[in-house]
Protein backbone atom coordinates (compact mmCIF):
# COMPACT_ATOMS: atom_id res chain seq x y z
CA UNK A 1 0.00 0.00 0.00
CA UNK A 2 1.51 3.29 -1.07
CA UNK A 3 0.33 6.80 -0.13
CA UNK A 4 -0.16 9.26 -2.41
CA UNK A 5 2.23 12.18 -1.95
CA UNK A 6 -0.41 15.08 -2.21
CA UNK A 7 -2.41 13.42 0.29
CA UNK A 8 0.26 14.13 2.36
CA UNK A 9 0.75 17.02 1.07
CA UNK A 10 -3.12 18.11 1.80
CA UNK A 11 -2.45 16.50 5.39
CA UNK A 12 0.54 18.57 6.22
CA UNK A 13 -1.30 21.66 5.05
CA UNK A 14 -4.10 20.34 7.27
CA UNK A 15 -2.34 19.94 10.62
CA UNK A 16 -0.56 23.31 10.36
CA UNK A 17 -3.95 24.99 9.60
CA UNK A 18 -5.91 23.62 12.47
CA UNK A 19 -6.09 26.04 15.61
CA UNK A 20 -4.91 24.81 18.43
CA UNK A 21 -6.17 25.88 22.08
CA UNK A 22 -5.93 25.00 25.56
CA UNK A 23 -8.24 22.39 27.16
CA UNK A 24 -9.70 22.04 30.60
CA UNK A 25 -10.78 19.34 31.77
CA UNK A 26 -12.03 21.31 34.96
CA UNK A 27 -15.87 21.82 34.60
CA UNK A 28 -17.35 25.37 34.15
CA UNK A 29 -17.77 27.07 37.82
CA UNK A 30 -21.00 28.44 35.87
CA UNK A 31 -22.30 25.33 35.19
CA UNK A 32 -21.78 23.12 37.90
CA UNK A 33 -23.44 25.85 40.20
CA UNK A 34 -26.74 25.72 37.72
CA UNK A 35 -26.13 21.81 38.15
CA UNK A 36 -26.35 22.38 41.69
CA UNK A 37 -29.15 24.11 41.69
CA UNK A 38 -31.15 21.79 40.14
CA UNK A 39 -30.05 18.90 42.00
CA UNK A 40 -32.73 18.18 45.36
CA UNK A 41 -31.75 19.46 48.93
CA UNK A 42 -30.62 16.03 50.30
CA UNK A 43 -28.30 15.57 46.99
CA UNK A 44 -26.23 18.00 48.29
CA UNK A 45 -26.14 18.05 52.01
CA UNK A 46 -24.43 15.57 53.51
CA UNK A 47 -26.09 12.90 55.94
CA UNK A 48 -25.73 12.88 59.66
CA UNK A 49 -22.79 10.90 60.55
CA UNK A 50 -22.99 8.82 63.62
CA UNK A 51 -20.99 9.87 66.69
CA UNK A 52 -17.66 8.21 66.76
CA UNK A 53 -16.24 6.34 69.99
CA UNK A 54 -13.07 8.05 70.99
CA UNK A 55 -9.86 6.93 69.67
CA UNK A 56 -6.79 5.62 71.31
CA UNK A 57 -3.94 7.53 72.54
CA UNK A 58 -0.77 6.50 70.89
CA UNK A 59 -0.27 5.25 74.31
CA UNK A 60 -3.41 3.24 74.97
CA UNK A 61 -2.72 1.99 71.20
CA UNK A 62 0.94 0.82 71.96
CA UNK A 63 -0.09 -1.09 74.96
CA UNK A 64 -3.10 -3.02 73.20
CA UNK A 65 -0.40 -3.97 70.57
CA UNK A 66 2.37 -4.81 73.08
CA UNK A 67 -0.56 -7.10 74.65
CA UNK A 68 -0.28 -10.81 74.42
CA UNK A 69 -4.00 -12.19 73.89
CA UNK A 70 -5.37 -14.12 75.86
CA UNK A 71 -6.06 -17.57 74.96
CA UNK A 72 -8.12 -20.15 76.72
CA UNK A 73 -6.66 -23.20 76.99
CA UNK A 74 -7.84 -26.82 74.81
CA UNK A 75 -9.14 -27.40 71.76
CA UNK A 76 -9.31 -24.55 69.54
CA UNK A 77 -12.22 -26.00 67.78
CA UNK A 78 -14.13 -26.64 70.93
CA UNK A 79 -13.47 -23.23 72.30
CA UNK A 80 -14.73 -21.42 68.77
CA UNK A 81 -18.01 -24.16 68.83
CA UNK A 82 -18.49 -23.04 72.89
CA UNK A 83 -18.12 -19.06 71.73
CA UNK A 84 -20.67 -19.35 68.69
CA UNK A 85 -23.44 -21.06 71.17
CA UNK A 86 -22.32 -18.37 73.66
CA UNK A 87 -23.35 -15.65 71.48
CA UNK A 88 -25.88 -17.58 69.13
CA UNK A 89 -24.60 -17.74 66.16
CA UNK A 90 -25.58 -20.03 63.16
CA UNK A 91 -22.58 -20.38 60.87
CA UNK A 92 -24.59 -22.23 58.28
CA UNK A 93 -27.47 -19.34 58.42
CA UNK A 94 -24.72 -17.05 57.61
CA UNK A 95 -23.54 -18.59 54.91
CA UNK A 96 -26.77 -19.16 53.21
CA UNK A 97 -27.47 -15.70 53.51
CA UNK A 98 -24.57 -14.87 52.49
CA UNK A 99 -24.08 -17.74 49.62
CA UNK A 100 -21.16 -18.99 51.33
CA UNK A 101 -20.15 -22.89 51.03
CA UNK A 102 -18.95 -23.81 54.21
CA UNK A 103 -18.26 -27.38 53.78
CA UNK A 104 -14.80 -27.08 54.01
CA UNK A 105 -12.26 -30.38 54.07
CA UNK A 106 -8.69 -29.67 55.40
CA UNK A 107 -6.61 -33.16 56.04
CA UNK A 108 -4.22 -31.41 58.90
CA UNK A 109 -2.03 -34.43 58.62
CA UNK A 110 -0.32 -33.34 55.13
CA UNK A 111 1.30 -29.95 56.92
CA UNK A 112 -1.94 -27.53 56.45
CA UNK A 113 -2.18 -26.98 60.08
CA UNK A 114 -0.88 -23.36 60.15
CA UNK A 115 0.91 -23.11 63.12
CA UNK A 116 -1.53 -24.47 65.65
Amino acid sequence: MSIDPQDLEQLETDVQGMQWENVSLEPDTADVQQLDQELPAEWTTLAEQPEREEEYTPEELADLLDTEPELPEGDIDQNADQALQELDLDLQEIAQERDLDLDIDIDLEQGFDFGR
